[in-house]
């Protein structure tokens, strides 16, 4: 009897604890539409409020979207100078922290300290840390990954993105960072599961970050194979206490798209289409009961 195929999708929305108007937006797109994960900033403004709204949401897998490049650290900043820009606040600029980094001002010791206490604060708030993924990707670079990877067997964290997906976008700078994320992507995920870690099979989402139409959602549902997929989603509701927030804790450009996106992940069209398709919706923390 030929074996149906079995696809698997985690529809995770990053930047859950950023602030008010966006965890409403999150808890709104797992309670009435289709995410099923989310995964939570433990620096930023809306922590608490997001670890409150997970306890009460217990269906949704959250977890740690590890940020060592907007805001403040939760470490003493003397304890990670190389992480430190003007104003004691992180340098924000991605391609600021990749120079350093290249060029040893950035210690593993420094990213590990800031990563744990970004978990323990996690845990301490009584969250069940499904995986880890990170702003702006960071975790994809060797050096960062190595520390993750131990510190996610250390805790028993296990799940951790693998990031890549070959896609095209209007903005060149996108489909160059996605096309340099995808040429890694295959040596990420081995050495992910190299160290008994899960992590999906492919990413979606990449080139469309924050710019998702139900259109786009919908593509990437008929295109999901056989394993398990991710699409990374961005919802919320823009409001003055989202722009606020940005100006204090750091730009994030897909911010006024945050609506669109929510209204595309309530679509009810998306709900028949998974039906249709036979597709499981799962969150991180339940690959394995599937054989992942």
């Amino acid at each position: 009897m030929m074996k149906l195929p079995m696809i698997r999708i985690i529809i995770n929305a990053d930047d859950f604890g950023f602030c008010r108007s966006v965890n409403e937006g999150v808890i709104l797109a797992y309670q009435q539409g289709i995410v099923t994960s989310a995964t939570i900033l433990a620096n930023a403004p809306g922590f608490e409020q997001a670890a409150a709204l997970a306890g009460e949401n217990p269906g949704l897998g959250v977890g740690l979207h590890l940020n060592i490049i907007k805001g403040e650290p939760l470490s003493p900043r003397e304890k990670v100078p190389g992480l430190i820009g003007p104003g004691g606040r992180f340098l924000t600029n991605p391609y600021v922290f990749a120079a350093r980094l290249a060029v040893g001002r950035i210690l593993p010791g420094e990213v590990e300290r800031e990563a744990r206490a970004q978990i323990e604060r996690a845990l301490g708030a009584g969250i069940r840390v499904t995986h880890i993924d990170s702003e702006k990707h960071i975790h994809a670079f060797p050096a960062v990954l190595g520390v993750i990877l131990d510190l996610a067997n250390e805790y028993g964290i296990r799940g951790v993105r693998s990031v890549g997906g070959p896609c095209f976008s209007p903005r060149i700078s996108q489909s160059l960072k996605a096309a340099a994320l995808s040429f890694g992507a295959r040596f990420l995920r081995k050495r992910i599961r190299g160290h008994d870690i899960m992590t999906p099979d492919r990413l979606y989402g990449l080139c469309r970050s924050g710019r998702l139409s139900a259109g786009g959602l919908k593509s990437f549902l008929r295109r999901a194979a056989d394993g398990v997929s991710e699409i990374m989603v961005h919802p919320g509701f823009v409001t003055p206490e989202l722009v606020e927030t940005e100006r204090r804790f750091g730009c994030v450009r897909i911010s006024n798209h945050r609506e669109r996106e929510l209204e595309a992940l309530l679509d009810p069209r998306l709900k028949e289409m998974i039906r249709r398709r036979g597709i499981r919706l799962i969150h991180y923390g339940e690959m394995a009961g599937d054989g992942a």
